[in-house]
């Protein structure tokens, strides 16, 4: 659960600096934004997501998704439609994997 946490409170950080921030702390939100987006396609398209981290991903899917709907909020509210986009499917593709694994695991 303290890595959800951790996580989500960097997320809503992100959000925060991308949406009251000006010039460069703007600038970084977005290009860490950018860079954690990258990650989660290649978690998502290595199969990266089974096991323990679908579990954990199972069980705090109300946290995350709290802190998904807020940076896509933020995202779309300062102007940036491709990474908006980009962020909410890979995140339905990781909600979708994570629980598709415990359809899985559950076969014999």
């Amino acid at each position: 659960m303290r890595k959800t946490i951790v996580s989500f409170v960097l997320g809503l950080a992100l959000s925060g600096l991308l949406y009251f921030g000006q010039g460069a702390m703007h600038d970084f939100a977005f290009y860490v934004m950018v860079v954690f987006n990258v990650f989660a396609w290649l978690g998502v398209l290595t199969g990266v997501i089974r096991d323990e981290i679908a579990a954990r991903i199972r069980r705090t899917v109300w946290l995350q998704g709290a802190g998904t709907a807020v940076q896509l909020w933020a995202v779309v509210e300062t102007g940036h439609p491709v990474l908006a986009a980009s962020s909410f499917i890979v995140s339905f593709l990781i909600v979708c994997t994570a629980f598709g694994d415990k359809k899985e695991a559950a076969k014999p």
